[in-house]
């Protein structure tokens, strides 16, 4: 409002399909057409050992982190091809290249957001359709702050046995997801803005953002 910009909310969540599909038809109707850009970014965050992860915490995850994504790529792709343009940013994380015991799950997630963007891009290069993966690094964002009500509701289903076989690592992780210190966030949509600036044709598959080394 401060700077005049014409900007649009219209409600999605990701788990909805209905909700999906009546949203992106509003912004595609705010737009006129095809979607220039999408960004899949939305994401939680559960940690513990995979063990302690059972089906309802690890659906919620991958529904989330992962199906969502794909989801929201299927609503949107129809006019892209058809317009011969656009492009889908995907969020993932340094972790979806790497393991960290602990964050079994939701690296899980993030290297199935990996592997089924890098293969999307190939299938959509006929088309004009470019597809990029960005890979922050450790930035102190609310992701884990938002997801503990999943985790506390995940860690009351746990049994006594399986809490007190990984009391050890359940107390190493406490504090783990707060790295990145006083560094900026907006680190990642800097990078996503400066990518889609860049000539079709010509941005990356894979864009890693870290705030240190």
């Amino acid at each position: 409002k401060d700077e005049g910009l014409k900007l649009h909310v219209v409600e999605i969540d990701v788990l909805d399909d209905d909700l999906i599909a009546s949203g992106v038809a509003k912004a595609e109707e705010i737009a006129g057409g095809a979607l220039d850009v999408l960004v899949n970014n939305a994401g939680i965050g559960l940690g513990g050992p995979m063990e302690i992860n059972d089906m309802e915490a690890t659906r919620l995850m991958f529904e989330t982190n992962l199906f969502g994504y794909l989801r929201m790529a299927r609503a949107v792709l129809p006019k892209m091809r058809a317009q011969g343009a656009g492009q889908v940013f995907n969020v993932s994380s340094q972790l979806g290249r790497i393991l960290i015991p602990g964050l079994g799950m939701y690296c899980a997630t993030k290297f199935g957001v990996e592997a089924m963007f890098e293969t999307m891009a190939y299938e959509l290069a006929p088309f004009g359709v470019e597809v990029t993966i960005i890979q922050p690094g450790g930035y102190p964002t609310k992701i884990w702050e938002n997801s503990q009500g999943n985790a506390n509701a995940l860690m009351s289903r746990v049994s006594d046995e399986r809490k007190e076989a990984y009391a050890a690592h359940l107390e190493l992780s406490r504090g783990m997801f707060n790295s990145g210190g006083d560094t900026d966030p907006n680190d990642v949509p800097r990078a996503i803005a400066e990518i889609m600036g860049l000539p079709a044709g010509s941005r990356p598959l894979r864009k890693p953002v870290h705030p240190n080394t």
